[in-house]
């Protein structure tokens, strides 16, 4: 909220050491608003932005993520889900540690891997290339809010181009990501030194360690349990149904890159990597498992009426 205010105030988008575009849209309902000092109303107006970006704009743009990626069906489901799951404040950490930022930045990544998976099923080239550059603006987007789950948007968009063999897609869409990067320059001095300091105090927790011996506490918390479990399910019904989940492939990319991130915990000294992967892939791993459980109901459901329809023809020739 106080950075917020400064940057209404000042005008300037690089007034604070974070991300630049992580406070532009609290800090313009400031300046509509006419707020310029902490106090009830600027805490009002935050709590609503806050609520509105967890519970109305994240399930959204999960539901269009899910409904261009599967089928209508399954992003009802998802969206029933995570309404449940915000209802019960499951996954939602914001409440312990005030960490509301991370779903002011969530929604941009479900829109950029909408996008990117459009650009894999366009035919069109030119239609491609501008999804291609919708996709890097997305993800610019979303680096500009948070480094990290900036990083880990790029690498899920770079796996899926590499693997639809979309190279000049992905040139595209890296060129004008770093353009967007590029505006970094313009931070302070300040900024950057902090940056350069913090990012140099997590690459010192980059360091690889044995497999803690807590790992079966780690395993067992319900916050790595819910996925896990998730994951068990997608797993079991994929072994059964063989659905292949959604034509691009994009959510399963999401999985690959999301999960590398997530069980970084058990091999690196930080726990930080994983904490904003599970943030993000807790929503991918609900959409493919709903997805599984939808084929798997759908094609027990046709198997019993073919078997109707042929018990029916065998006892008198009609149904």
């Amino acid at each position: 909220m106080k950075r917020s205010l400064r940057v209404a105030t000042s005008g300037n988008i690089y007034s604070t050491i974070d991300p630049p575009l992580r406070y532009v849209p609290l800090a313009i309902l400031f300046w509509i608003l006419n707020i310029t000092t902490v106090g009830p109303e600027a805490a009002y107006i935050t709590h609503l932005y806050s609520t509105m970006m967890s519970y109305v704009v994240l399930p959204a743009t999960l539901y269009l993520l899910v409904r261009e990626t599967i089928d209508r069906k399954a992003a009802l489901l998802v969206l029933l889900g995570v309404i449940s799951w915000r209802l019960l404040g499951i996954g939602l950490n914001a409440y312990i540690h005030g960490y509301w930022m991370y779903d002011y930045t969530i929604p941009f990544i479900f829109i950029a891997l909408t996008i990117a998976h459009r650009t894999i099923l366009e035919d069109r080239q030119h239609h491609r290339f501008l999804l291609a550059a919708g996709t890097g603006f997305a993800v610019g987007v979303v680096g500009l809010n948070e480094y990290i789950l900036g990083a880990y948007t790029a690498g899920i968009v770079a796996v899926l181009f590499i693997f639809h063999n979309r190279i000049r897609e992905l040139i595209l869409t890296g060129s004008i990501g770093a353009v967007m990067a590029s505006s970094l320059m313009f931070m302070s001095s300040y900024a950057k030194d902090f940056i350069i300091s913090s990012g140099d105090d997590r690459l010192k927790l980059l360091t690889v360690t044995a497999i803690p011996g807590n790992v079966i506490d780690i395993i067992t918390t319900p916050a790595y349990m819910l996925p896990v479990g998730l994951v068990v399910v997608a797993g079991v019904l994929y072994h059964w149904t063989r659905s292949p989940p959604t034509s691009s492939g994009v959510l399963v990319a999401a999985c690959i890159v999301l999960g590398i991130g997530w069980h970084s915990r058990f091999v690196l000294s930080s726990g930080w990597f994983a904490l904003l992967a599970q943030y993000v892939g807790q929503y991918i791993v609900l959409a493919l498992a709903v997805q599984q459980v939808v084929d798997h109901v759908d094609g027990l459901v046709k198997a019993h009426l073919e078997e109707l329809i042929e018990r029916g023809y065998s006892s008198d020739g009609r149904l």
